[in-house]
């Protein structure tokens, strides 16, 4: 089936399944950027003279028009680790055990508020490096080539790049990252439990939080608890409205952020025809000492510098 979304005088459509939907059957939903003159929108089977009633073009007239817009085969199953789920136990015992043994050593609730916004802001920055095209030609041994491949494959395959291969699929792809971000922020940050806290918060939020945010902001109303609508109402979570209608329509450069979308409000103008050299050595910048001037910075405010 493909769905489609009004967009001015254009529509916005997405390969869901083989059953045929109808406006008057259904709430709009739209996953793809690519236009065509067509309108389908997401709803209830109903029969095919309703979509000659509604379309202009036979279903697999629009099909063809789909795949003649994808650079990149659906995504491949992998099956997760016993070591990835070995991470995401230790990192759920730290938060845990901290809670409930040590409560004394949460941080800061302003600590928490300013991790939440930044890792936002910073998944807008990854973001808007791995869209671009000079990101598929990265360095192997970096593995960001690969990583590239993988965000622009979502723009092909949405549904399958998401949904398809579940949410703890997805914490699985961030065990790798997150090692990485530790082992910079052991190196250039101190030794300390603020170290530790930040450390955390930025699994917990950039990590784990990106693909939260983004993974449910793909999944239509019905399929969404109530808390997790509420969330996204209250742009806690990545709203669907404001991810896929503004960043999933070409040419998809704006509002990168996928933890919330509320960084996208002041940085869209920054990232929206930034040189990728200058996006990337943000990014390289922030990956590497973002822990160490964040522990900085509240070092500074506990001794009231």
């Amino acid at each position: 089936q493909i769905w489609l979304k009004p967009s001015g005088s254009r529509f916005v459509f997405a390969l869901r399944s083989r059953r045929l939907a109808c406006p008057r059957h259904g709430r709009v939903d739209s996953e793809t950027g690519c236009s065509v003159p067509d309108l389908m929108i997401a709803g209830p089977s109903v029969p095919l003279r309703c979509w000659r009633r509604i379309c202009t073009r036979s279903p697999r007239t629009v099909v063809a028009a789909a795949a003649a817009h994808r650079r990149f085969p659906p995504p491949v199953q992998v099956p997760p680790t016993w070591w990835q789920l070995a991470h995401h136990a230790a990192v759920v015992s730290a938060v845990l055990g901290t809670v409930m043994l040590a409560p004394a050593h949460l941080p800061p609730v302003s600590l928490v508020v300013v991790m939440f916004l930044y890792s936002d802001a910073y998944s807008a920055v990854l973001h808007c490096a791995l869209d671009r095209e000079e990101a598929l030609g990265l360095p192997r041994w970096t593995g960001l080539g690969k990583t590239a491949e993988g965000f622009q494959v979502h723009h092909d395959h949405p549904m399958a790049s998401t949904r398809g291969v579940g949410l703890y699929r997805l914490f699985c792809d961030t065990v790798k990252i997150q090692w990485v971000t530790g082992a910079l922020a052991l190196a250039t940050a101190s030794w300390t439990l603020l170290t530790a806290q930040v450390l955390l918060l930025k699994w917990l939020c950039c990590a784990y939080g990106t693909q939260l945010g983004h993974y449910w902001s793909h999944v239509p109303a019905g399929g969404r608890p109530a808390v997790v609508r509420w969330l996204q109402a209250a742009h806690l979570l990545l709203p669907p409205e404001h991810h896929v209608q503004g960043h999933h329509k070409p040419p998809h450069n704006k509002h990168f952020g996928i933890v919330s979308g509320l960084s996208n409000y002041f940085i869209n103008p920054f990232l929206r025809d930034a040189p990728f050299a200058a996006v990337f050595a943000v990014l390289v910048f922030l990956t590497i000492f973002d822990v160490a001037l964040i522990v900085r910075v509240f070092s500074m405010q506990a001794w009231g510098v």
